[in-house]
Formats: structure tokens, C-alpha cells, sequence
């Protein structure tokens, strides 16, 4: 159950717990202390105390306590039951002069508070205080503390509110009882000024008695309705007649059903309208007769206070949607009448697509604005007989009812096609496109929990498939989120149980065939000896959050061992290190001192290491790229764009970024030695690298003719097959050896001239 619903269940159980148990009880003390009892264990404050008002304005302790640990609080109670409160003094009395709940955040360091130190001996700190008022008076002050600092709590004050009224009308009616016993002349008096509405009834069902506040309630004058029927008078139609047989079994057995009870009922007032009561009935006997009292009392504003509670517990605040709790129990019933007979269920799941970008450019109170244009467009696209609701967050859902897998298509294509359309926030266009994912429910199959994952799997596949669109579930889907929850456990696995390790692919200058440098590349070692490539894994952890941790180990892992070799080979100019930054990492505020702190911890320079990361994250984070990228330039370390030429888009952004090296794709180079219209975009990019003064490595160099062409074209370095293919830390220090003694992996043609390397 989500939070919001289980506090504002809790709320309507706390304040029907407080009315029954006090009205059970017998007397005023014993209908405090229950309700102390009750707001105690509510809340968890472990101690709740009643003041009541003495001589000239003097707030007086009790002996009313809710203790939770006697001993503990000991001190305090013996402080507070020596402490009157004067007129203007304290937390307590703001609440007896205002007649509203007052909260205190830290009693123990508020010097209006008389028991400060009590309460900082046995340490109390947060406070909260509510009056029971009666007849517009405060006849008693509850108070409550927790050991916590607690700032307002404006629900709770509002419960408290409501628990005030709810113990008033208990005090005073127990006075009205009181003072019925004291004598006839007193009665007529306490029932004329009483909030509730009082009518007595003979046995044959006329009323005797009829005070003030039943004639504003019912709209019957006292003179009007004395001797009539109280059946005519209060009682809805439909309930006229058990009425009758009501009182009829009680005169004939004794035995009744609302005698002795607190009961919710309707009543009707003199226009016919209908409303609810609360109804407290007893009999009396008179001579050989009975007579029949009550109070009874107009709860409309309770009603609609708890229908309140009710409606935010199942309806989403910002949108006025279902939530996802009524959302869940209207799918059940669906789909328990599906299995009757009544046609398939089906479900969309819709979530905005790049949402939020959108909140961190214009801020999260558009982002609201946008959800709840959003979510009325949904609505008016459905039909009125289908429930949509918003999950949470930017995620929305749809029930069809009676709706097979065609028909769902088909508003599946409507919702797409009505968010195609611009919405206007803050004066601007804006567009929030979905991916939706559709599932057609087999009765007497899925459950209305396999429904929903379903089509938020499918959900997930129209996102990969490129976004703005809808997929349908289908049962490979569920077998492939099976697997990916298997990888992702077999993912944080591997990182505890030092499965990854790190080889180096050499950097070669294409002038003089020299190693520069080396390339980090990861690789995951699965039990059994199986070596998986990152293109199989880095998908799933940048998903699941891992790469952060893992990318954080490799920059480590990959730091240390270059330090090494500029310890042992000491070469000139310094070897550099690449390593790939992955879009989950930059946009990590805390990347920046991350970084710093791996340098420092492996002495290795900050020019020596090159960081690496893609083109599309500058095409669709341009603000963040451009800040991380800043700061990590403060810091000394060379920045490089990966995969260069695969963006398109990024041109026109590549000025803003403080980039030193091009990265031309694989794509790209294979294409050299080949047509010159292949070639093109290689030739464009080293160009445009060497104007704007950017080193330019090729990826992916395998063949001779491909090598000669980037020397042709003056490319600076060049990675890949034909030089070296990735290598083991043993492998590479060879190499590097080899390199140092003038044997240069550029100068290529035999095929034994290849270092060793793993796949």
C-alpha cells in the first residue's frame, strides 16, 4: 500500500478509535485517558498528559498520564504535576486561548516552555497540544511528546482538530448525563443548550421533548412536533418502516438493536432533505412505561471530511487521476469479471520519454504543469467507461474493458497520436511523446499484477525500439526480463567477486608507427572461464545503475597500471590513458572529485589521462556535458569525443565543448581504401579535427590500405586489428618494451610481427 493511503486510512481509524473508546466510556477522566492512550499509540510519542483549567485562568495538571516507560519519565511527571500554568505562558495555553491545536518542535530548548530542563533530563523534545472544546470553550488541554525533533505536522494538527471537537461532545454529553440525574428542573435547561440535537419519544413513538438545536437541525419549531410521530418527522422513507418494527420487538422482548449504541444513520429535515447522524439512543423506565432519549447529531461535515481523506487516498493530487492502488483493485474486479464471461482486459502502461530533461531545463513546477496537461489529453482521448490513472512519477495507465487486442491497438495509436501534438507551458511549445506498451489479458490466466508487468515490459521494449510508440506484449518479453534480472544479479556479483579485469588496446602515432598510449577496455570473466564483451553487459548496468561502481573500478584499476609503466618505462613524451566515461557517470555531480581523488591516489598525472565519452550524450545533454566537461578540463585531464560522426547532429554543438581529441568510428575508417564517396566522412573529419586544432585518432584500423589512406590524410593516431588487438597487462608491458627498443607495432605487413593479444 503506498504511504499516503496507509496515513490517511490510519488518520480515519485513529479518529474512530478516539469516538468509540470514548464514548464507552464512563467517565470525563476515563474518556481522556483513553483518547491519550489512543493518540499515543498512533503517533509512537511515548508520553501524553491532560491539563484541566482550575481558578482564574490557571491551567492544573492531572494525574491523567500515557506513560510508555514510567520509569524513565518519572522525573518529568513529577515536574509536570507541580507546574500550574499562568495565564500567557507556555505552549499549553496558546492552545486553551486559541482553541486550536499547537505544535512545538523542540520543547527542551524553548524558554517559554516551564518544564525545559524536565523535559531535557529524560529526553523530550518535539510537542503537540490540542483543546476539547465545548460549547466554543476549552474545558481540557492534551498535550504529547516525542523524544524527536519534529516540525509541523499540518495533517496531524488537523486531526487533533477533529479529535478536540470529538472528546467535547463526549465531556459535554456525559455532563448532560450528569445532570439529568441531578434533578427535572436542571434537565429542561441541559437539553435547550446542548450542540446536539435531543428528542424525546414515548412507546408509542411521539415525541415528548425537542430542544433548540433539533429545531435547527430538523427545521420543526419544539410547539410543531411535540405529541407527532417522530417517524414523520427524522425518519427517511425506506427506514420508516423498520423503524416501526424496531420499536415494536423492544416492547414486546426487551431486546434492541440501537438502544445502549453509537449509531451512523440517515435523517431527514423538515424540506426533505436527507443527511447523516449520528445517533446515541436510550430508554428509561417511568413507572410501568418506557420513555425513549436521544442525541443526535449532523456528522455532514465529518462525512465529508473522511470522504476527503478517502478521495486523496485513491485519486493522484497533482493530475485528480486514480492513483495506482485504485487503479490495482478496479483492474482486479476487471478481471474477476472477465473470467466470468465478460469480455478481455487489457492494459496500457504509458511513460513520458525523456521527461527528465525536460524537468531539469525548465524546473519541476512546469514539469507539473506539463503532467497535468498530460494527463487531461488522456483522458479526453479513452472512453468514459475506461479508467486511466497515473502510476507515479511520469508513468501513466490505461484499463479497457470488454476491449480485445485490436480495439487496444487502436487507442494504443490514439494516445501516440494526441501527444504528437505541442502543449503550452509557461507560454513556450513543449512536446511529451510516450512509449506505451499493450497487454490483452487471457481470462482465467493473468492476474491483474501479471497484466500490469506485462505491458510495462512491452512499455520498455518501445522505448528500445526508438520511443513515441507503442509495442505489444508478447511471452519472449518476459523470458528476456528474466534474463536481464539474472545478468544484473550475476552483474553486482561479479564486481564483489573481482570477475572483471581490464585489457589495453595501444594507441599508435600513424607518422612514425610509435605507441602513445592505451585504450582501457573492460571484460567480464564469468565463472566457467566464458569472456564476455562490454557490448553484452554495459547495457544492463548503465540500466541498472551499476556502471557507476564498475566504471569507478575500471578509471581505478586502469590509473594504477599506467602509473606503473610510466614508473618502469619512463617514456617521452608520457604514455596517455583512455577511458570511457559512460552518460550515467558524467551526469554524477560528485564525477568530478571522483576522478580527482583516482589520480592522486595512482600518482598519475592529469595529462596523461584522455576521457572518453560519446557523441550522442553531447547531441542530448548538451548543458550537463558542458559543465562536467569544464571541470574535468580544470582539473588537467584531455577530453575525447567517441564514435565521432555517428551523432550528425553534433556539429553545430561542437564548439562549446572544451574537447582536445576526435574519435573517427569504426563505420567510418572501414570505408577508407574503397570508393572515394565511402571515404568522405573519414576525410571530413580529420579535416574538421585539424581546423579547429583537435588531434584525431581513427578506431578500428585493420587493413594496409586503410593505414596508408589516414597517412595520406595526415590522421594522427590510429587504433585497432592491424596494429594490436586489445591486451593482457603482460601482453601490453611487451609491447610497450618492444615499442621502447624501436620495434613500432605501426610498421606493419608480417603477420608474425603481432604481439600477442586476447580476444
Amino acid at each position: 500500500m503506498v504511504p499516503s493511503l496507509r496515513r490517511e486510512l490510519e488518520f480515519l481509524h485513529l479518529l474512530e478509535a478516539v469516538a468509540v473508546a470514548a464514548y464507552e466510556a464512563h467517565t470525563v477522566d476515563e474518556a481522556l485517558l483513553r483518547a491519550l492512550d489512543e493518540v499515543c499509540a498512533y503517533t509512537h510519542w511515548p508520553v501524553g498528559h491532560a491539563y484541566l483549567p482550575g481558578s482564574n485562568g490557571v491551567l492544573a495538571p492531572t494525574g491523567l498520564w500515557h506513560l510508555a516507560d514510567p520509569d524513565r519519565y518519572a522525573s518529568f511527571r513529577r515536574s509536570t504535576e507541580q507546574t500550574c500554568l499562568e495565564p500567557g505562558v507556555g505552549l499549553l495555553r496558546g492552545v486553551r486561548l486559541s482553541q486550536e491545536p499547537a505544535w512545538t518542535a523542540d520543547v527542551s530548548a524553548d524558554p517559554n516552555f516551564l518544564r525545559a530542563a524536565a523535559a531535557r533530563e529524560v529526553g523530550l523534545r518535539g510537542a503537540f497540544g490540542l483543546p476539547v472544546i465545548v460549547n466554543g470553550e476549552a474545558v481540557a488541554v492534551l498535550e504529547f511528546f516525542s523524544p524527536e525533533l519534529l516540525e509541523p505536522d499540518e495533517s496531524l494538527l488537523e486531526l487533533g482538530r477533529h479529535i478536540g471537537l470529538q472528546l467535547g461532545r463526549v465531556m459535554e454529553r456525559q455532563r448532560v448525563e450528569a445532570m439529568l440525574r441531578a434533578g427535572e428542573e436542571r434537565i429542561r435547561a441541559v437539553i435547550d443548550t446542548a450542540s446536539d440535537a435531543f428528542i424525546g419519544m414515548d412507546e408509542a413513538g411521539m415525541v415528548t421533548e425537542w430542544n433548540r438545536r433539533a429545531e435547527e437541525t430538523f427545521g420543526w419549531l419544539r410547539d410543531e412536533v411535540i405529541g407527532g410521530a417522530v417517524t414523520d418527522l427524522v425518519i427517511p422513507e425506506d427506514l420508516r418502516s423498520p423503524h416501526r418494527a424496531g420499536l415494536q420487538r423492544f416492547l414486546d422482548t426487551g431486546q434492541s438493536a440501537i438502544l445502549g449504541r453509537t449509531l451512523e444513520l440517515r435523517g431527514r429535515a423538515r424540506d426533505g432533505r436527507e443527511f447523516p447522524v449520528e445517533l446515541t439512543a436510550w430508554s428509561t423506565a417511568v413507572g410501568s412505561g418506557v420513555e425513549f432519549s436521544a442525541f443526535i447529531r449532523d456528522i455532514s461535515d465529518r462525512k465529508r471530511f473522511e470522504a476527503e481523506l478517502s478521495r486523496q487516498a485513491l485519486h493522484d493530487s497533482l493530475t485528480g487521476l486514480p492513483n495506482r492502488t485504485l487503479f490495482l483493485d478496479r483492474l482486479a474486479h476487471a478481471v474477476t469479471r472477465s473470467e466470468r464471461g465478460l469480455g478481455p482486459v487489457t492494459v496500457l502502461v504509458l511513460d513520458l520519454d525523456n521527461f527528465n530533461r525536460f524537468n531539469d531545463s525548465l524546473g519541476h513546477a512546469a514539469g507539473d504543469r506539463l503532467l497535468a496537461s498530460v494527463a487531461e489529453r488522456l483522458r479526453d482521448t479513452i472512453r468514459p467507461a475506461d479508467t486511466i490513472a497515473r502510476l507515479g512519477g511520469d508513468e501513466f495507465a490505461v484499463l479497457l474493458e470488454d476491449t480485445g487486442l485490436a480495439d487496444a491497438i487502436r487507442v494504443a495509436q490514439r494516445l501516440v497520436e494526441a501527444l504528437d501534438r505541442p502543449f503550452v507551458v509557461g507560454g513556450r511549445d513543449v512536446f511529451a511523446r510516450a512509449s506505451i506498451g499493450v497487454d490483452c489479458g487471457d481470462p482465467g490466466v493473468q492476474t491483474a499484477d501479471d497484466l500490469l508487468t506485462n505491458a510495462d515490459l512491452a512499455m520498455y521494449l518501445a522505448k528500445g525500439q526508438g520511443k513515441a510508440r507503442y509495442a505489444v506484449f508478447e511471452a519472449a518479453m518476459h523470458e528476456a526480463a528474466i534474463g536481464r534480472l539474472e545478468l544484473e544479479a550475476d552483474l553486482r556479483r561479479a564486481l564483489d567477486l573481482g570477475e572483471f579485469f581490464v585489457l589495453y588496446q595501444p594507441v599508435v602515432r600513424l607518422g612514425d608507427g610509435s605507441v602513445v598510449g592505451m585504450e582501457a577496455l573492460i571484460r567480464w570473466k564469468r565463472p566457467g572461464g566464458e569472456v564476455v564483451n562490454p557490448d553484452q553487459f554495459i547495457p544492463a548496468a548503465e540500466e541498472t545503475g551499476l556502471i557507476r561502481p564498475i566504471g569507478h573500478w575500471v578509471l581505478q584499476e586502469a590509473c594504477r597500471q599506467a602509473a606503473a609503466w610510466q614508473a618502469e618505462h619512463k617514456p617521452t613524451p608520457a604514455l596517455r590513458l583512455s577511458v570511457n566515461l559512460s552518460p550515467c557517470q558524467l551526469q554524477d555531480p560528485e564525477i568530478v572529485k571522483a576522478v580527482e581523488r583516482v589520480l592522486v591516489t595512482a600518482g598519475l598525472e592529469p595529462g596523461c589521462l584522455v576521457i572518453e565519452i560519446t557523441e550522442g550524450l553531447l547531441v542530448s545533454e548538451p548543458d550537463v556535458a558542458v559543465r562536467r566537461l569544464a571541470d574535468l578540463k580544470h582539473l588537467g585531464v584531455r577530453l575525447a569525443i567517441d564514435d565521432f560522426g555517428t551523432g550528425y547532429s553534433s556539429l553545430s554543438y561542437l564548439r562549446r565543448f572544451p574537447v582536445d581529441v576526435l574519435k573517427i568510428d569504426r563505420s567510418f575508417v572501414s570505408a577508407l581504401g574503397g570508393a572515394p564517396e565511402d571515404a568522405a566522412v573519414a576525410h571530413a573529419i580529420v579535416k574538421l579535427g585539424h581546423t579547429l586544432h583537435l588531434r584525431v585518432v581513427a578506431e578500428g584500423v585493420e587493413t594496409a590500405a586503410q593505414l596508408a589512406e589516414l597517412r595520406a590524410l595526415d590522421c594522427d593516431y590510429g587504433q585497432g586489428y592491424l596494429f594490436a588487438r586489445p591486451l593482457t597487462v603482460e601482453a601490453m608491458s611487451a609491447v610497450l618494451a618492444a615499442d621502447r627498443a624501436g620495434h613500432r607495432l605501426g610498421k606493419v605487413g608480417e603477420a608474425d610481427s603481432k604481439p600477442p593479444a586476447i580476444r
